[in-house]
């Protein structure tokens, strides 16, 4: 999860060099994000079909490989449009076959009384790859982006509104690059962390409180960077980099919970892949809309304020969910 999950969280410090060399929109660049999300999209749901039906371990293996050739040929793209087929397409697949969906299923057959930690501790390898990026960025600067990628494609072997102009947005405020990037590394732990937390929380105070007060942390997030166009308070960044990357890997694992509501024994996979969908077609819209927000509007400011929005109508859709769809017994 943090290998392959981490290509997508830990983009935002191979943007600035993606543009450096390749020039282009922003929307453009991010376009391999959107790309690669799309692609876990539809085979999250081929994953929890295959899951319910063959040895998880195949499906796991097949997308690690996936994941890794998409890494290694994506090092020597000759355009940013073949850099984002190659990335997106490949890593797509990847992160279909041994994302959310396939682990989610293998623990809902396995764990009942600690479900909720269990999914939690698996979850969060996908947020390690946000404490990645000060690596990465160091990588980048000593020896390329190319050279960064390519070594990326060897270990698969053994959250995206907020986050993608991070590494462009931060020093533009009067942070460094490496600032930046260690931002990143805190907020990759800080979301390890919240993930298995809000599996924890979960267990004790149940899946759907644990959701709205999931979603209340980001929109006070949301509201700090907003707050920080408007008045440059450091410890607004702070607040930033606590309140959106604490919970910002939570609703994986508590959607993964709230779906026993609605799934029969023996489709939990199934059911899971489609709820799955939602999550990876988010994933891929948020990059390529903040990248567009900003090539029309030269805000970031833009960009916040409809993130913050978002959240509003996620947080309204998680009660209407709550209020409508039966309790679990399992």
């Amino acid at each position: 999860m943090m290998l392959v999950g981490g290509i997508a969280n830990t983009f935002p410090v191979f943007l600035p060099p993606l543009l450096d060399e390749f020039g282009g929109s922003r929307a453009a660049a991010a376009s391999a994000v959107s790309i690669f999300w799309l692609g876990g999209a539809v085979f999250g749901p081929i994953a929890g079909r295959w899951i319910d039906r063959v040895d998880p371990r195949l499906v796991i293996g097949a997308g690690l490989a996936s994941a890794a050739v998409g890494t290694a040929t994506a090092a020597i793209a000759p355009s940013l449009g073949a850099f984002a087929v190659l990335l997106g397409v490949a890593g797509g697949i990847g992160a279909g076959l041994t994302g959310f969906v396939p682990q989610a299923a293998v623990i809902a057959e396995t764990y009942r009384a600690r479900r909720g930690f269990a999914t939690g501790i698996a979850f969060s390898g996908s947020m390690v790859g946000y404490a990645l990026a000060q690596p990465a960025h160091w990588t980048i600067e000593a020896v390329g982006w190319r050279w960064t990628l390519a070594g990326w494609s060897i270990p698969p072997f053994a959250g995206y509104l907020l986050t993608l102009h991070h590494s462009l947005y931060f020093p533009v405020r009067g942070f460094t690059a490496s600032e930046a990037a260690t931002l990143l590394l805190v907020g990759g732990i800080l979301s390890t962390i919240g993930r298995a937390l809000a599996g924890l929380v979960s267990d004790r105070i149940g899946a759907a409180a644990t959701g709205v007060g999931s979603w209340i942390l980001s929109l006070t997030g949301a509201l700090a960077l907003v707050a920080f166009e408007v008045w440059r308070a450091p410890w607004l960044v702070y607040g930033y980099l606590v309140f959106v990357f604490l919970p910002m890997g939570s609703r994986a694992t508590i959607v993964s919970l709230l779906a026993l509501r609605i799934a029969p024994p023996g489709r939990y996979g199934s059911i899971f892949g489609l709820l799955a969908i939602g999550n990876s077609l988010g994933s891929a819209l948020g990059p390529f809309l903040s990248g567009t927000i900003y090539d029309v509007t030269g805000s970031y400011l833009a960009i916040f304020v409809t993130a913050t929005s978002v959240i509003v109508a996620a947080t309204v859709s998680l009660v209407v969910f709550l209020r409508t769809a039966p309790r679990s017994a399992g």
